[in-house]
């Protein structure tokens, strides 16, 4: 019912790890419901659910597909946005150094949030939660308030670029991408 939106409009994308989230299961429900209803009742065009797992390792055979691309391509608008707006990427996604002793491999993932909402307007993306910067956090449940009243979460609030400051757009040196605007930490 939600899945066949075109680009058009206002839709959101809502990123989850799981179908059956155990600890998280209660606020997803609560969140597709609520979106469900801003569909129903006129404040959105549309909605995709998106399960995206608990992360991806960009260097992995699994990230060369289709679906991995798409993850990638995501994760890299995604924190474009972020730095565009001034807030900071690892306040929701985060990529590890993983290092296995029994497999003898180590190795970069780009972990996810229990839930991601990506808001869009026309296809460009308007707003991310959760996200936040060293003095504020916006959470899914208020960006959720703020699509019901029609407004941004905190508008006016949204800092703009530091001058001089190029979001990066492309997902080429994801890696690198991922350390200069500090969503990339330390090992697991």
């Amino acid at each position: 019912m939600y899945e066949s939106l075109p680009d058009a409009g206002h839709r959101v994308e809502l990123y989850v790890r799981s179908f059956a989230p155990g600890s998280s299961h209660q606020l997803q429900d609560a969140v597709v419901r609520r979106l469900q209803a801003l569909v129903e009742d006129g404040h959105l065009d549309g909605m995709r659910l998106r399960v995206w797992g608990d992360g991806i390792c960009p260097e992995s055979a699994a990230a060369s597909t289709t679906a991995g691309g798409f993850v990638l391509d995501r994760v890299s608008t995604f924190v474009a946005w972020a730095r565009a707006n001034g807030f900071t990427p690892r306040s929701c996604l985060r990529a590890t150094d993983v290092c296995s002793t029994l497999a003898d491999v180590e190795y970069t993932a780009i972990r996810f949030p229990q839930i991601l909402l990506a808001e869009f307007r026309d296809g460009e993306l308007v707003f991310l939660s959760p996200c936040g910067d060293t003095e504020r956090s916006i959470a899914v449940l208020d960006h959720l308030d703020a699509l019901a009243d029609g407004t941004l979460p905190v508008a006016d609030a949204v800092p703009q670029p530091l001058e001089g400051e190029e979001p990066e757009a492309d997902t080429v040196g994801l890696r690198e991408a991922l350390v200069d605007t500090g969503l990339a930490g330390g090992s697991e």
